[in-house]
């Protein structure tokens, strides 16, 4: 997988584009700037337009190539950014760290889903805000990107038991029409989620 990803980034264009995804662009807006965690970042979209609005960022992937083009990017537009490789699921999250914590399109196998989401939940500070924008089942019958394992995408029913404890704000499934580049165009089925972790602070929602 890991090689199918450096393949993939190892090209001069941004194979999403340059701008953020939507959604997570909509929701940052409303938040007071922090520490955001985003893992499975890939050539660093997000992670740059987050920069760039005040917030201290750590991207992860696996990808080297797509590590070497964020870092580029972040250079062009003079923001820092710290950007690790390492798979997401083994990474040593800190505790209690992170305002907020965004997953756009990381897809991981159903067995490591709810134990991710646990990880995100202990390197979360109390009342810190999860987001996701991940494809959902019914995106197999899509042409607009993502996983091609039904195993490998998500559920809204699902993600409801996997977050119970958490103040959920959104979660909902959704039809959008995606326009990131050349692999995400076109009618697109996910899912979203804002939720909170419990907490005496006072989250970013």
């Amino acid at each position: 997988m890991k090689h199918f990803w450096n393949d993939r980034y190892n090209r001069e264009e941004y194979i999403y584009g340059l701008a953020p995804n939507q959604f997570f662009a909509a929701q940052l807006s409303q938040w007071q700037p922090g520490r955001l965690l985003l893992p499975a970042e890939g050539e660093g979209r997000n992670a740059i337009h987050a920069a760039k609005q005040g917030w201290e960022v750590l991207a992860i992937d696996f990808s080297e190539a797509g590590r070497k083009k964020a870092l580029q990017l972040a250079s062009q537009e003079e923001v820092d950014l710290t950007y690790q490789i390492d798979d997401i699921t083994r990474y040593p999250y800190p505790t209690q760290y992170f305002d907020a914590v965004a997953l756009i399109y990381a897809h991981l196998p159903k067995a490591q889903q709810g134990p991710f989401l646990q990880q995100m939940d202990q390197t979360l500070r109390p009342g810190g805000t999860l987001l996701m924008e991940v494809f959902h089942h019914e995106q197999l019958g899509n042409t607009s990107g993502g996983p091609k394992k039904i195993d490998l995408l998500y559920h809204e029913d699902e993600l409801q038991a996997l977050l119970k404890g958490w103040q959920i704000h959104l979660l909902e499934k959704a039809s959008i029409q995606l326009d990131e580049g050349d692999h995400h165009q076109g009618p697109a089925e996910v899912v979203r989620v804002v939720a909170q972790k419990p907490g005496l602070q006072e989250g970013n929602t």
